[in-house]
């Protein structure tokens, strides 16, 4: 070919090489492969979590009474004591004497009784019930009952108990040999059974059971828990009735079963309430592993990790404590799947723990554990 020169050609066709080197360069080093918006770390089999295994915990033996008459609760019981007094001196004996509001409100009376087993009888026996005497005498031997008004009953009360100096006996001493001094409400028609729980006890608490016999065909009989009803109608021959949290509104402290009726008594015999508790808390530990490519983009501002649990269902209301790493993560315990986050701090590159536990019983079959770009 004329007027072309080798050369020439030669430049050509090594600038046109040079030229796609540089193009395939910047594309290849331009080019970043896309990074994911979730990514899956591990779905966990859990289980159940929280309090299992019920046991009973506690019997209270109510016995036999009436419900619709009045009822009798002991509030002070001394088998023995001794007063004395002389001219240089006398011996008292006072006792503190509480009685809970929820028997003031049904109160009907308070009855003192005692026996004298021996005195000599020089002095007068001085009984004072909120510094008013209610007897003042030369007790005789045997038995006394004092009863005091229920207007004189208060929440807290002082009983006191003394006799007087012998007066012209100057020499010797009166003597009071008291047995079986007993202080008891006189209250109704209501039956009230006070019952404490702790507040462990609360937080494991699965259940309770009132079971007693009565004549069937007696009247109806209501029980209550705390104010609220538990059972309303005409027992058979045997009940057995359970309260759980809801129906019952138990609390830390002091509560109160009651048994009353709206017309006829109703005899009732073995009564026994019982509270059932879970014996064990069971913490579910579970393990999953952050590689280290993943830990670096937890770093990264716009990442976060992500578990999604799944609640089936409630087997004990309580708190669901979900942990990674020791760190509280605030879960929720309502049936249905829930989501918790979590950030760099929390984990560590390599193994880490999620735990599953709690004051309540929870089927918890899965969770997942996510790293998601916000």
């Amino acid at each position: 070919m004329k007027g072309v020169n080798i050369d020439d050609f030669v430049w050509v066709f090594i600038a046109g090489i040079i030229a796609l080197l540089l193009a395939f360069l910047v594309g290849y080093f331009a080019y970043q492969p896309p990074v994911p918006q979730l990514i899956s770390i591990e779905n966990i089999s859990v289980g159940t979590a929280g309090y299992t295994n019920e046991y009973e915990a506690k019997v209270y033996n109510i016995g036999d009474f009436t419900a619709g008459k009045t009822q009798t609760e002991s509030l002070k019981y001394v088998p023995e004591l001794r007063v004395s007094a002389s001219l240089t001196g006398k011996e008292t004996k006072t006792y503190t004497i509480n009685v809970p509001d929820y028997y003031l409100s049904v109160l009907k009376s308070l009855r003192i009784s005692f026996l004298v087993s021996d005195t000599n009888k020089y002095g007068n026996l001085v009984i004072k019930w909120n510094g008013k005497d209610v007897y003042n005498g030369r007790a005789d031997k045997g038995e006394h009952v004092i009863s005091i008004e229920a207007g004189y009953v208060k929440s807290l009360n002082t009983f006191e108990i003394y006799c007087e100096s012998p007066g012209s006996l100057f020499w010797a001493s009166t003597v009071y040999m008291i047995k079986d001094l007993r202080i008891d409400l006189e209250y109704g028609e209501v039956k009230i059974v006070p019952f404490k729980i702790s507040e462990e006890e609360i937080e494991r608490f699965t259940r309770g059971n009132i079971h007693f016999k009565t004549n069937e065909g007696e009247g109806r009989l209501a029980i209550k828990i705390n104010g609220l009803s538990v059972y309303n109608k005409h027992p058979s021959a045997y009940e057995s009735i359970d309260f759980d949290l809801f129906n019952s509104s138990l609390y830390v402290g002091n509560n109160v079963l009651s048994f009353s009726t709206s017309k006829e008594s109703v005899y009732i015999t073995d009564a026994v309430l019982r509270v059932y508790l879970t014996n064990g808390n069971v913490i579910l530990k579970k393990s999953f592993s952050i590689s280290e490519e993943n830990f670096k983009l937890l770093n990264q501002t716009d990442y976060k990790g992500k578990i999604e649990y799944y609640v089936k269902k409630t087997i004990k209301p309580g708190t669901l404590v979900i942990k990674l790493n020791g760190k509280d993560l605030k879960a929720i315990s309502s049936e249905g799947w829930h989501t918790l986050y979590f950030d760099a701090e929390d984990i560590l590159p390599g193994d880490n723990e999620l735990s599953f536990s709690g004051s309540g019983s929870w089927n918890i079959p899965e969770a997942r554990i996510w790293i998601v770009k916000e």
